[in-house]
């Protein structure tokens, strides 16, 4: 991984030396996607708004949009809840914006599950709950659906339903299985 480390620093230089904006964001990108896989949160949020400030500096919205739903998650990862649905929200408006519906199943999860951690009111945690569910089902996009029925699953627990949990619980383990 060290090795990649130094290659990606190289690809910033490059890209930074030669002025090449787009290439800049996506290396920060990957920078942050790389620390948050390695478990620190903190450091890749700070690669993350770098890369944020870039794409809004070019104006690219779909990047934009990514950049805000990996921001949303890093805050998740962290325990800034708060944070996390702020930056989840604005990646949703971007995702509906340009007709993204990936983008938008995934932020709608993010929602769900930091809304959840905040105890957010009821309608809310089913409302992002069922909008990813269908998402992920109009896409068939089966990793994002098992994720939203566990999401579903996690609500419908907090709510005290537990055969509603159980329900959704099973679906999701099924898509795991296949």
């Amino acid at each position: 991984m060290l090795k990649l480390f130094e290659y990606w620093q190289q690809s910033l230089a490059i890209a930074r030396e030669i002025k090449d904006r787009d290439a800049e964001s996506w290396v920060l990108d990957i920078f942050g996607n790389a620390h948050l896989f390695l478990g620190n949160s903190a450091k890749a949020i700070e690669y993350w708004q770098q890369s944020l400030a870039v794409v809004r500096e070019i104006q690219y919205r779909d990047a934009e949009g990514r950049i805000l739903g990996r921001l949303g998650m890093g805050y998740r990862f962290l325990g800034n809840y708060a944070k996390a649905i702020e930056y989840s929200q604005l990646s949703l408006d971007i995702a509906r914006e340009i007709k993204d519906r990936q983008s938008e199943g995934v932020a709608l999860g993010i929602l769900g599950s930091a809304s959840l951690l905040v105890k957010a009111t009821t309608p809310k945690l089913l409302e992002y709950g069922q909008q990813g569910l269908a998402i992920a089902r109009e896409i068939k996009h089966r990793y994002n659906e098992g994720g939203a029925l566990g999401d579903l699953g996690s609500s419908y627990l907090y709510l005290g339903n537990s055969a509603k949990a159980i329900e959704y619980r099973q679906q999701q383990l099924a898509i795991a299985r296949e």
